[in-house]
């Protein structure tokens, strides 16, 4: 672009040629004017992010004062630590893990550096058996208690609410764990998410049919979007 304009001042009489400067100026002070606004990270008045963990699940949830809940983890600690860093955060109040699949536990590490987890909650199903015994290493190690999640247990956190509509150990499924995700619905200052694990197609409809509050503004779709989904219960949703 600079070369082009270039050419075009040298080329043509003055005043084009003013009025050529005048133009490439207020190209730069709009480019400049840009970079000035631009809010940072974490921008104000945040609420959820997803953190680029690679292959896996984890989301920060802002709650009031200085805490956040944690959904997953991913699995690299120092991916999630990075992220966590970015956003300020010092203290976890709720590290949920929806299954124990290396891709959602993994990370949990990396959560722990440096950081304050006051509780986490795991689902009902304590498969694969090589990462429970691996997790239960980590938490141990800092002191952090350990609770199974509930169906219909409610939590509330100033202008954050959540409930469990579903942690329901599945067994004979393509894969247990996955099919056994903590499902929960998250309202967060009137916008509501669901954050639904890796939960299968054949769970996605035993949850429709049971006839749960599904609809949500935005949808964590199960399962990275494997092609094992229950379009009815997508359209449940309606995120």
């Amino acid at each position: 672009l600079r070369r082009v304009l270039f050419r075009s001042v040298v080329l043509r009489p003055p005043r084009l040629r003013r009025a050529a400067a005048a133009a490439t100026a207020g190209v730069l002070l709009t480019v400049a004017g840009l970079v000035l606004v631009h809010p940072g990270w974490p921008p104000p008045g945040w609420l959820l992010v997803s953190c680029d963990v690679g292959q896996g699940d984890s989301f920060v949830v802002r709650l009031p004062g200085d805490d956040v809940l944690v959904i997953d983890s991913g699995p690299d600690p120092r991916a999630v630590d990075r992220c966590l860093a970015r956003l300020g955060v010092d203290r976890v109040a709720l590290l949920v893990l929806t299954h124990l699949h290396a891709d959602h536990v993994e990370g949990v590490p990396g959560v722990l550096r440096g950081r304050q987890v006051a509780q986490v909650e795991i689902g009902p199903l304590d498969e694969p058996a090589v990462e429970r015994q691996r997790l239960l290493g980590w938490l141990g190690a800092h002191g952090v208690p350990v609770v199974r999640a509930q169906i219909g247990e409610v939590r509330t956190a100033g202008q954050v609410s959540w409930e469990v509509l579903d942690a329901t150990a599945r067994r004979g499924t393509d894969s247990d764990p996955n099919n056994s995700s903590i499902v929960l619905r998250l309202v967060t200052h009137g916008v509501s998410v669901l954050f639904t694990g890796d939960l299968e197609g054949d769970a996605q409809a035993s949850l429709r049919e049971r006839g749960v509050e599904l609809h949500a503004d935005i949808l964590k779709v199960p399962h990275h979007g494997s092609a094992k989904q229950d379009p009815a219960f997508l359209d449940a949703v309606g995120a």
